[in-house]
């Protein structure tokens, strides 16, 4: 499951350890996010409000060249 990259005794309790993970079994969690907000209206809603509320902060920062509403992808966010 997992190869030690070096033994526990010259790191101590810093051990590090490399995963190998099976491409085959990754999947995108994207779409089961979506499905999820679908079936539940009110986590859906939950999660509208917070967008809105996130950019209303955007808007409201007074750095604009940092925290520009316009230049938020809200296509993006609205997957």
């Amino acid at each position: 499951m997992y190869s030690r990259d070096v033994s526990d005794e010259l790191m101590g309790w810093w051990c590090i350890y490399a995963l190998r993970i099976n491409p085959n079994k990754l999947l995108n969690p994207v779409r089961k996010m979506e499905a999820f907000l679908a079936r539940d209206p009110n986590l859906k809603a939950s999660a509208q409000r917070a967008f809105v509320s996130y950019a209303k902060s955007v808007f409201l920062m007074g750095n604009k060249d940092v925290f520009n509403v316009h230049a938020l992808d809200t296509d993006a966010y609205a997957k």
